[in-house]
């Protein structure tokens, strides 16, 4: 109902809320695929389906790469280089 309210106001810039959303998606996405690599790598909740060493590089370096990338993007609003 939230969203929906937020679409009714009245010269509301929605491209703008738009990608400020998706932005903030992509900095809160490293806190989100941490904790699930860390409760995926328990064997006593997962069972025979825990990840796989290969796995677990890849899905690791993927999390880091995300964690930089989202860490540059903050630095580069803070600087005033990003756009916006």
């Amino acid at each position: 109902m939230a969203g929906g309210a937020v679409l009714l106001i009245p010269g509301l810039p929605l491209v703008k809320i738009a990608v400020l959303s998706q932005v903030v998606n992509g900095i809160v996405l490293p806190f989100v695929l941490i904790f699930m690599l860390l409760l995926i790598n328990k064997k006593e909740l997962m069972g025979e389906y825990v990840n796989s060493h290969l796995f677990n590089a890849i899905a690791w370096g993927t999390t880091i790469l995300v964690a930089g990338l989202s860490i540059a993007l903050a630095l580069a609003y803070i600087g005033g280089k990003a756009g916006g």
